[in-house]
């Protein structure tokens, strides 16, 4: 996480000597799956479906022109919704409780004003994550099948990494100050599962849709 956190500082260092740096406070309600891909014939494995998780963080813009940005930030996300083991008729639903903080890098580009004081987003790029903390059946440990008690942090990888697709509004709301509004898609990318039950080639992934809200200034 430190290389991660050095790149986001150096990153910022940089553009920020010749752009203008717009920060701001965001909350993001989101829903929130888990991706399976998972191939045994005795053993079926299935997404829990959706839950609706949430998070909160600063965003920070380097504004290299009036329609382009370089978007960045530090978030605390919660998100997974489990998964179904079916085996021989018989059905168990375990129910994942994550919890990231995330680093965000995206292109985003902005369009002229729809109306007054009122402009469109589109960005696209990737966040890395990291693994805080974790939780299953709304408990930190449970017992595995050998009967041993294990730490459900632990059992998920510390680093993920996630595509990041979005779009939104954002409408000036004063000389300094901008609502932001928008829609934000996460696609894990890397398996998060430490157990090996999802060993190459298969693999246990985040994904949410979330809806961000905020102030910058």
């Amino acid at each position: 996480m430190r290389k991660y956190a050095f790149a986001i500082i150096t990153l910022f260092l940089s553009f920020s000597a010749f752009s203008q740096v717009k920060i701001g406070l965001k909350v993001s309600p989101n829903f929130s799956w888990n991706n399976v891909i998972h191939d045994n014939d005795s053993l079926s494995l299935s997404g829990n479906g959706l839950k609706i998780r949430g998070g909160a963080g600063v965003m920070i813009d380097l504004m290299l022109s009036d329609n382009f940005a370089v978007a960045t930030g530090l978030s605390y996300m919660t998100k997974g919704s489990g998964i179904r083991f079916n085996s021989a008729g018989t059905e168990i639903r375990n129910k994942y409780s994550l919890q990231y903080l995330e680093i965000p890098v995206t292109i985003k580009v902005y369009t002229n004003e729809i109306m007054d004081y009122t402009r469109l987003y589109f960005q696209v790029g990737v966040s890395a994550n990291t693994n805080i903390a974790a939780k299953i059946n709304d408990e930190n440990v449970f017992t595995d099948s050998n009967g041993e008690t294990q730490n459900m942090t632990k059992n998920i990888n510390f680093l993920e990494t996630a595509l990041l697709v979005g779009s939104g509004i954002e409408m000036e709301m004063g000389e300094s100050t901008v609502l932001v509004a928008g829609l934000t898609y996460s696609r894990g990318l890397l398996n998060i599962d430490n157990t090996g039950l999802f060993d190459s080639p298969n693999k246990l992934t985040n994904n949410y849709v979330g809806i961000d809200l905020g102030l910058k200034f």
